[in-house]
């Protein structure tokens, strides 16, 4: 990978808020991995409101039932109290840990956030599904000749999206610097959209911290077994 330079400051876009157990911890261990390089790290606290939401579906022609879906699982969040424990702990941890800008809404803010950094990097989670199409995780919003790095996306796909899909995918990677994918199936995906041959397979950022760190910051297990 071509690593920031050490004292660069590097702006992160990845999920944030699908309270989802696995994209906070690849968004905290990016942060400490680049920490380590001696960068200064600070995630985009992109949180979309309904309007961003609306007109990238309207853009990608993504399915309405996404919006649907979403707003089920908020809806459950509200109802259930495991689901609004989980959500809880999710927001106590990314406030003790995580290195956050203020809330972003659109691309209009992202932009003006991203142009404060040395270098944008996108990282990890399915934050290049098709399925559901948005390329500001593809840093679309980054002005042309500024520095844009791909760590670790998925797809999460092993099959080519549609024609407009893929049309919108090879626009938005054409500035990239580095692209890397998690898996090898994303991999080849690219390739085929892109005709770029200098795509990598790498980590997950969540396994290039050592064992001793993710024990050092986690809590007592409850119980031993059964788990």
């Amino acid at each position: 990978m071509q690593t920031p330079a050490k004292g660069q400051s590097v702006a992160i876009l990845s999920f944030l808020h699908n309270v989802n157990y696995g994209s906070i911890l690849q968004a905290y261990a990016l942060q400490q991995v680049l920490l380590g390089l001696g960068c200064d790290p600070c995630h985009l606290n992109y949180q979309p409101d309904a309007r961003e939401k609306t007109l990238n579906l309207l853009a990608h022609q993504n399915s309405p039932a996404l919006l649907l879906e979403g707003a089920q699982k908020r809806s459950l969040a509200r109802r259930e109290p495991a689901a609004g424990r989980k959500k809880a702990e999710i927001a106590r941890f990314m406030k003790a840990n995580l290195r956050l800008t203020a809330p972003l809404h659109n691309r209009q803010a992202l932009a003006r956030a991203a142009a404060a950094f040395d270098t944008v990097l996108c990282g990890s989670d399915q934050i290049w599904s098709p399925t559901w199409l948005n390329t500001a995780y593809y840093l679309d919003f980054v002005a042309a000749g500024r520095h844009r790095v791909a760590y670790a996306p998925s797809l999460g796909v092993q099959r080519l999206p549609p024609a407009h899909k893929r049309a919108a995918i090879r626009r938005a990677l054409a500035g990239f610097r580095w692209v890397s994918v998690r898996e090898e199936s994303g991999r080849q995906v690219l390739r085929r959209i892109t005709r770029r041959e200098d795509i990598a397979v790498v980590l997950d950022p969540v396994c290039l911290l050592p064992a001793e760190h993710w024990l050092r910051i986690a809590s007592p297990a409850p119980r031993q077994r059964p788990y």
